[in-house]
């Protein structure tokens, strides 16, 4: 959302990018737009444009309130991507189902220089969390993997073995933490200097949602339950009973 509009895509056999006036609900001019694919992720909106993944294997990017195609775009990454687009030091970041994490300069397309892409050992299906130089994403072989968003190279202590298996929970980045949930059913934090485990809380059930930071509170969901733990300690707040699905935040 942003600038009085909503926008959303659909997967199969939709597979369109949609905006709305947030205010009226009245579909924007030139919406919605056909894409080459189903859609998992949310849009990103950075400055006029919305950048938006897609199943075919494609990071296409749109003038948000035309609906015009923005020049270079779309990128082919050439694999599924479930994942939404993350901005940092001017590239787009964004993990797909070969396991591998990709950076590209929002303007050129360029391959972003360095390490990239970086390479995990299964499937990545979180967004990533972009602080002002560091990039957090979580890997379906059980790491939470912290890169320099410069070059992508690793952070000391990183990535984070924990030893199992996260299907869909993205990272949430803050306080000197970045917190996750496993499909163990357990929320975890650790130190963003190092990597760090500084607390672990078990829920009730697999976590394949995200994780959400605020006011020193961490908001979590298992597939049956939604939980508020105190971001200092994980220590239990509140527990009520909120069925969830997959990607569900």
């Amino acid at each position: 959302m942003g600038s009085g509009n909503v926008y959303i895509g659909t997967t199969d056999p939709d597979s369109k990018l949609y905006g709305f006036n947030a205010t009226t609900g009245a579909a924007l001019p030139n919406f919605p737009i056909q894409l080459g694919g189903g859609i998992l992720s949310s849009p990103t909106l950075r400055g006029s444009n919305i950048f938006i993944s897609c199943m075919d294997g494609k990071i296409y990017a749109f003038n948000a309130k035309t609906g015009a195609a923005v020049p270079n775009f779309p990128i082919t990454v050439g694999v599924s991507m479930h994942t939404t687009v993350s901005i940092g030091n001017g590239d787009l970041l964004i993990g797909a189902i070969d396991g591998q994490f990709y950076a590209f300069d929002a303007l050129t397309r360029a391959s972003a220089a360095g390490n990239y892409p970086v390479t995990t050992l299964n499937s990545i299906e979180s967004t990533a969390a972009v602080t002002s130089s560091q990039v957090f994403f979580d890997s379906r072989d059980g790491g939470l993997y912290g890169l320099r968003v410069s070059d992508g190279s690793p952070l000391s202590g990183y990535p984070v073995q924990q030893g199992r298996i996260i299907f869909g929970s993205s990272p949430a980045a803050g306080g000197g933490q970045v917190i996750y949930g496993d499909f163990g059913g357990h929320v975890v934090a650790a130190s963003m200097a190092d990597g760090g485990v500084r607390w672990e809380t078990p829920l009730d059930e697999a976590i394949d949602g995200s994780p959400i930071i605020a006011n020193g509170v961490v908001f979590a969901n298992s597939i049956s339950s939604l939980y508020a733990l105190d971001a200092s300690s994980g220590l239990f707040l509140w527990r009520a009973a909120v069925a969830s699905s997959n990607y569900s935040s």
